[in-house]
C-alpha cells in the first residue's frame, strides 16, 4: 500500500442529481486499494451528538473516531491547514442506505497506522470493498452515524 501525499490518483469530485457532490472513480480500482483518507479538524472531549448541535457545524461532515472515545473528525472545511492547496476528497464520499439491495456500498473504512512518518499517526482511509469500475459513484455505508444525524435534523 502506498499513500502518496494528497495526490489521490484515479478519483475525482463529481456532481450527482440525487446526492449532490460526491466522488467518482476515473479508472478501474482493485479490491482493497486505498482510495482516499477521511480527515479534518480533530475535536476531543465531546460526543458527535453534542458537537452536531452547534450552529457552525455541518453534521453530515462529522465522524466519530473509532479508537478515541468522545473524539470526532470535523471535515466541514473543503481544505485543511496541513494541505491548503488540496481538496479534502474523503469528506465527499456519499452514504449508501444499508437496506440497498445492490452492491452500491463499494468502500470500507479502515484505520491504518503510519509509522514511517517523523511522528507516527493513525489515519482513517477508505478502501475498495470490491473491484470498482471506471466512472462508478464511490459510496460508503456510514450506518448509525447517519441515522443519528438525520434523527437530530427532523
Amino acid at each position: 500500500m502506498c499513500i502518496r501525499g494528497r495526490d489521490w490518483v484515479g478519483i475525482s469530485d463529481a456532481s450527482f442529481v440525487k446526492f449532490g457532490r460526491g466522488i467518482v472513480s476515473l479508472q478501474r480500482i482493485c479490491k482493497d486499494d486505498v482510495i482516499v483518507d477521511y480527515h479534518g479538524k480533530v475535536i476531543t472531549g465531546v460526543s458527535i451528538e453534542e458537537y452536531s448541535c452547534r450552529q457552525d457545524v455541518r453534521p453530515e461532515y462529522c465522524m466519530e473516531i473509532p479508537w478515541a472515545p468522545k473524539s470526532i473528525i470535523d471535515a466541514t472545511s473543503e481544505t485543511c491547514s496541513q494541505h491548503p492547496e488540496s481538496l479534502c476528497l474523503g469528506r465527499l464520499v456519499n452514504h449508501v442506505n444499508e437496506r440497498a439491495k445492490d452492491d452500491s456500498d463499494n468502500l470500507k473504512m479502515v484505520e491504518i497506522y503510519l509509522d514511517q512518518l517523523p511522528i507516527p499517526v493513525r489515519v482513517i482511509v477508505l478502501k475498495a470493498r470490491r473491484q470498482i469500475e471506471p466512472f462508478e459513484h464511490l459510496r460508503y455505508d456510514y450506518g448509525d452515524q447517519v441515522a443519528r444525524k438525520l434523527f437530530q435534523e427532523n
